[in-house]
C-alpha cells in the first residue's frame, strides 16, 4: 500500500497544479460564484473581513498544493526545499503574469498568501510522510 501512495500524491499535485495555474490565468471568474461565496464567508469569519476570502483560497489552493508536492516529489530535506522553493516561484509567476491579462491585476497579499499556504501544506504533507512511514514500515529483508 505505502508504495502506491507517492505516485498517487504525484498525480494529485499535478493535477492541482495544472487547477491552480488556469484559475489563476482565467480571465472570466464570474462562473466560481459559489466557490468565491464559500471562501468570503470563512474569510469574513476566521478574518474579519468578507474581502479575505480571496486570500483564503490563494492559502487553501496552494496548501493543497505544497502538501501533495512534498508527499509526492520529496524524498530528501533538499528535494523538500527544493519543492517548496518551487511551487513559492510558481506562485509569485503566475501573480506575476496576472499583470498581463486584461481582467487580472497581480496582488502582493495573494503571493503572501500563496508562501504561507506553501509553508503550512508543506509543513502537513511532511508529517503525512513520516506518519505513513511510521505506520506502514517498510518490510525488513529476509537474511
Amino acid at each position: 500500500m505505502r508504495s502506491l501512495l507517492r505516485p498517487f500524491a504525484r498525480i494529485i499535485a499535478i493535477s492541482i497544479a495544472v487547477a491552480v495555474i488556469l484559475l489563476s490565468l482565467a480571465q472570466d471568474t464570474d462562473d466560481m460564484s459559489s466557490v468565491t461565496d464559500l471562501f468570503s464567508l470563512i474569510g469574513a469569519y476566521v478574518l474579519g473581513d468578507a474581502f479575505a476570502g480571496d486570500k483564503v483560497s490563494h492559502f487553501v489552493a496552494y496548501a493543497a498544493l505544497g502538501a501533495a508536492g512534498v508527499m509526492g516529489f520529496s524524498r530528501s530535506v533538499l528535494q523538500f526545499f527544493t519543492v517548496l522553493v518551487s511551487l513559492v516561484v510558481l506562485g509569485g509567476i503566475l501573480e506575476f503574469a496576472q499583470g498581463m491579462t486584461e481582467t487580472r491585476i497581480p496582488d502582493p497579499g495573494d503571493m503572501l498568501a500563496n508562501g504561507l499556504g506553501i509553508l503550512t501544506g508543506g509543513l502537513f504533507g511532511l508529517i503525512a510522510i513520516l506518519l505513513v512511514r511510521k505506520l506502514w514500515p517498510e518490510p525488513c529483508p529476509a537474511p
